[in-house]
């Protein structure tokens, strides 16, 4: 807690001014009712998942594609350019800032190839390598973020991962001082937040639930805005699927009846292509009495993220063995092979 508290965090917060001596307005239900019907309403910048102006939590197990699809929304944001069939209601482009905790220049690099990368300036970048030596990354985040909004004009923030900056966020006294940091930044400037979050290992026959956010629940409890997830599919390796776990601002479309339904490629570098708003989350969970033939698992094997043996032997609930055998037999085959023990097709994959 003493760490939260020397990191910044206070410092931002007292940065606000005084409040006055507080003059309580009353309204009749009649004028709320009236006022809210003329108020302007923020635009979705991510259909029901996010809108402009609030702190969003988006989450999901290793492997399900998070920092790539982070990626591609920050990029749909700053281009102005929908994904798909989701909603953006933006009138131009956002300038957008990713915090990026997980990979490096180089391997960022190396999956924007067939991308397109004129983005004109529009999409700042920050990895560890940026942060300085004598201080830790949730220090700099809380002293600076503020500065290199303002001098960038930043509109939107991602950074990936919450998890990994704030490690130790259980509690929700310390979960309250993170998200009120963010909640000053959000009222002085109108920024907009997506945090990455992670998942324990989960049951692949269970929904997502707001239980599932690794670290603490209170911070979904406390989020003045959305929290939803990225899940894997067990119908279809490459495919994931995103639902909404809880939205104060927005209605809840996609809770689990709903579903939008991702497909995982790399034909134009590694990105999802929308392929289904209708989808059910039954759809993709592991039936009780799955059983996966050797087809399929050299199918997961050989997708394009490259999963590694154990990934594919957790994703598919199959012996490890199992898995290896089918690796060695593509490799054999001369149709996979081995790169520092992942299993690979070229390029680069998903680390998360």
């Amino acid at each position: 807690m003493d760490n939260l508290k020397d990191s910044g965090l206070d410092s931002l917060i007292d940065s606000m001014p005084e409040p006055s001596v507080p003059k309580f307005q009353l309204k009749t239900l009649e004028k709320v009712i009236k006022d809210t019907e003329g108020a302007v309403k923020p635009p979705q910048l991510l259909d029901y998942f996010l809108i402009k102006g609030e702190f969003s939590i988006f989450f999901g197990a290793s492997g399900t594609g998070k920092s790539v699809w982070l990626d591609q929304v920050l990029r749909s944001i700053a281009l102005n350019v929908p994904i798909g069939s989701l909603a953006l209601q933006t009138q131009r482009p956002l300038k957008c800032l990713l915090v990026d905790y997980e990979m490096s220049d180089e391997l960022y690099s190396q999956r924007c190839k067939g991308k397109d990368n004129n983005l004109n300036n529009n999409y700042l970048q920050m990895r560890p390598d940026d942060f300085p030596v004598d201080m830790s990354p949730s220090d700099f985040l809380m002293q600076e973020l503020e500065s290199i909004i303002v001098e960038h004009n930043i509109e939107v923030v991602g950074i990936d991962n919450f998890t990994a900056i704030w490690p130790n966020v259980e509690s929700s006294e310390d979960a309250a001082l993170v998200i009120e940091a963010f909640k000053v930044l959000m009222k002085k400037y109108g920024t907009t937040f997506i945090m990455v979050c992670h998942t324990p290992k989960m049951d692949p026959r269970e929904p997502i639930e707001q239980r599932h956010l690794k670290g603490s629940s209170t911070l979904a409890q406390l989020t003045p805005g959305s929290v939803w997830a990225i899940g894997k599919s067990y119908s279809d390796v490459s495919n994931r699927y995103l639902k909404q776990i809880k939205s104060r601002n927005q209605r809840e479309i996609y809770n689990g009846d709903k579903v939008v339904t991702l497909r995982l490629h790399d034909t134009n570098g590694l990105q999802f292509d929308v392929v289904s708003l209708n989808d059910s989350e039954r759809d993709h969970l592991r039936a009780e009495s799955a059983v996966f033939d050797d087809c399929e698992i050299k199918a997961a094997l050989q997708r394009p993220d490259r999963p590694s043996i154990s990934a594919v032997a957790d994703e598919l609930g199959v012996k490890r063995h199992r898995v290896a055998s089918a690796s060695k037999s593509l490799k054999s085959e001369g149709t996979l092979r081995s790169d520092d023990g992942k299993n690979s097709l070229g390029g680069q994959g998903v680390n998360e």
